[in-house]
């Protein structure tokens, strides 16, 4: 902070008061982001030569740039719905006007261009800068909104979902289609539907947690589905190939990892199938599970229960890959013959390390079928998922009529949805007894209660669990029950 004559402090008495007020990168329960402030004068600046640059920068800091759920998660969404609501929603003039600057000496080259792309500007990294010299930017924005995140890591509770009231599946739409736009990816010109014929996309491992028969595993989804099957290795293809591939794909197969945030880039209506090693339950980890009930996507996991078929960490294995050559003989032994991974803490559990990082030699006569229950899965969400404002409209020209110690109620269906997925909740009121009923069809028949009292009714519509507006009538019904 710049202090003159003419600054004025509210509420700031002392250091503590500005620690920490900012933070570089919204991930939760983590302190390493926190940005410290401290007032310097502009006597302080201009004995030191400060360099001013011009223009609008947006300023955080990567999280994990070498790892793709991160990049996505942390990063680039993030900065992408912050952009959205500082320039209303009218990205062509973010992406013109912000320049990106990023508190990190370097970005590892495979992922680097995911920054570039957001924004027409390359990143700044203040690595790049004089660390000697003072540095002032004209205009800035400094860190990203939080309520984009939809997933914690588990820093100080056990990793876990969170609550999303902001966060939106037309938010994650956008987003795709800004980075597919930004990266060339675009598949056809447009977004494709996927078609009956759409390919499956196997992520494929090279350095851990392979799939060993991964050629077998190929072949029998692609005899059990009737689909063609296509590899993606990421460390071998680069990023628009890989976000058009995933752009295209029916169904995305992979083991549990960075890979499978490529879920962002499927077109709507495709699925997820996630493989999971010995020992871990699919439960217990769910951020691509959350990321596909965001998107509406199908999803399903599937996890190796034969310890048979996985080939543990070696002795040359570092502790952060699974190695336990450096436990002692207990805990070495414990981590072994544990079944099943406890919920732990990130980021160095040596049980969960062990396990994670196992390859394995599935079984692709259970992982096939669960790619078949994935894209049924899909197709039911397609079945039941509208647009997000979709709401039925009220029910139409109600009626009623006496039919001796009966009355026959009927109505039309709203003008905006098939008459056979409309429901209705209806309430009627004679005299001083109200009753509620449940029906499929725009007719009700209900008792009589009394002869000449006013009748009135109440018809509420609803769709996929989505209601719609309350239609009211009040009838005036002069034939007395029998």
């Amino acid at each position: 902070m710049i202090e003159s004559a003419n600054s004025r402090f509210i509420g700031i008495h002392n250091s503590s008061d500005l620690q920490p007020l900012l933070k570089l990168n919204p991930v939760v329960d983590h302190n390493l982001f926190d940005l410290n402030l401290i007032p310097v004068t502009a006597k302080w600046l201009s004995v030191r030569h400060a360099v001013f640059h011009r223009g609008d920068f947006f300023v955080f800091e990567p999280f994990k740039p070498d790892n793709l759920m991160h990049v996505l998660h942390d990063d680039l969404l993030p900065a992408y719905l912050t952009m959205y609501k500082l320039c209303h929603g009218e990205m062509g003039e973010c992406v013109r006007r912000w320049r990106p600057l990023l508190r990190s000496d370097s970005l590892p080259s495979p992922l680097a261009p995911l920054y570039a792309a957001l924004w027409d500007n390359p990143p700044t990294l203040t690595g790049d800068l004089d660390p000697a010299t003072p540095h002032c930017f004209e205009r800035s924005h400094v860190g990203l909104r939080s309520d984009s995140l939809w997933y914690q890591y588990g820093f100080e509770r056990p990793q876990s979902p969170l609550p999303t009231p902001y966060l939106q599946r037309e938010h994650l739409d956008d987003f795709r289609a800004h980075l597919l736009s930004r990266l060339g990816a675009t598949v056809g010109g447009g977004d494709p539907q996927p078609p009956q014929s759409g390919y499956v996309l196997l992520l494929s491992r090279t350095e851990s947690r392979l799939i060993l028969n991964e050629a077998a595993l190929s072949a029998a989804l692609a005899a059990r589905l009737g689909r063609p099957v296509r590899r993606l290795a990421l460390e071998e293809t680069s990023l628009s190939a890989a976000a058009a591939l995933a752009a295209g794909a029916h169904l995305l197969v992979g083991m549990h990892g960075a890979g499978l945030a490529l879920a962002l880039l499927l077109p709507p209506g495709g699925a997820v199938l996630e493989l999971f090693p010995y020992g871990l339950r699919p439960e217990r980890y769910r951020p691509y599970q959350r990321l596909c009930q965001l998107r509406g996507l199908g999803y399903r996991a599937w996890v190796n229960t034969d310890p048979a078929s996985s080939v543990v960490p070696g002795p040359e294995a570092t502790p952060d890959r699974g190695g336990i050559g450096h436990l002692d003989d207990t805990e070495r032994q414990r981590v072994q013959t544990l079944q099943e991974v406890p919920e732990t803490l990130c980021c160095s559990d040596p049980a969960f390390l062990y396990r994670v990082y196992q390859d394995t030699m599935v079984n692709t006569a259970a992982v096939s079928a669960a790619a078949e229950a994935a894209l049924a899965s899909a197709r039911s969400r397609r079945r039941r998922t509208r647009g997000a404002l979709f709401f039925p409209g009220p029910a139409r020209h109600l009626t009623a009529q006496a039919e001796g110690d009966s009355r026959l109620l009927e109505w039309r269906p709203p003008v905006n949805a098939a008459p056979e997925v409309v429901s209705y909740r209806v309430w009627v009121r004679q005299g001083e007894r109200v009753g509620e009923y449940r029906v499929r069809r725009p007719r009700l028949t209900v008792a009589a209660e009394c002869g000449l009292c006013r009748l009135q009714v109440w018809v509420r519509t609803e769709v996929d669990g989505r209601p719609g507006p309350v239609a009211h009538e009040t009838f005036e019904l002069d034939e007395p029950p029998v």
